[in-house]
């Protein structure tokens, strides 16, 4: 019995010695690699500006046809700060009827030059650009009925300017 014993006692401790032997070599790493590393930052928000200055409205009779004018203009300043962010935005023209007997063209003024800007569904295609420096686009829309058209105008017809600016993305 005592034999049996000794050879139950003697596997058990080898088993034991095999277990921990193997449990160190599993948990054994060659390498550690471990860094700290501290950084500081001061961030702020940019400022941006974006005003619209719209002047009067004049009425101009063209050949029987009553043309509304009016300009308006979009700078990225105002007295004493320029904007701080570069964006891009977009002009569009809102009528309160749908399907309203009415042309708008718009022209971008340059030095008392106009240069029409095209429009699709009363919107500029292609978006306009200021960058983070000084700038003020100047602008002139025109409004007129459309003979050729077979709609019917509503009463007090209300034209909204939207201008929509989104800020230009930076990768760093």
């Amino acid at each position: 019995m005592k034999r049996k014993r000794a050879i139950n006692f003697r596997t058990a401790l080898v088993i034991f010695c095999c277990i921990l032997i193997i449990q160190i070599e599993i948990g054994k790493t060659y390498s550690k690699y471990f860094r700290i590393s501290e950084m500081h930052s001061i961030s702020g928000i940019a400022k941006p500006y974006f005003l619209v200055n719209v002047n009067e409205i004049f009425n101009i009779e063209v050949l029987n046809l009553k043309v509304f004018e009016y300009e308006f203009s979009v700078q990225n300043y105002e007295e004493q700060s320029i904007s701080e962010v570069s964006f891009f935005y977009n002009i569009s023209f809102e009528l309160s009827q749908k399907d309203a007997p009415i042309k708008i063209k718009l022209y971008r003024i340059n030095n008392n030059l106009e240069e029409e800007i095209k429009l699709l569904n009363n919107s500029i295609i292609e978006p306009e650009h200021f960058k983070m420096s000084e700038e003020k686009n100047d602008y002139k829309v025109n409004v007129y009925y459309d003979i050729n058209s077979n709609e019917i105008m509503e009463p007090n017809l209300k034209i909204d300017l939207k201008i929509e600016a989104v800020q230009e993305e930076v990768n760093i």
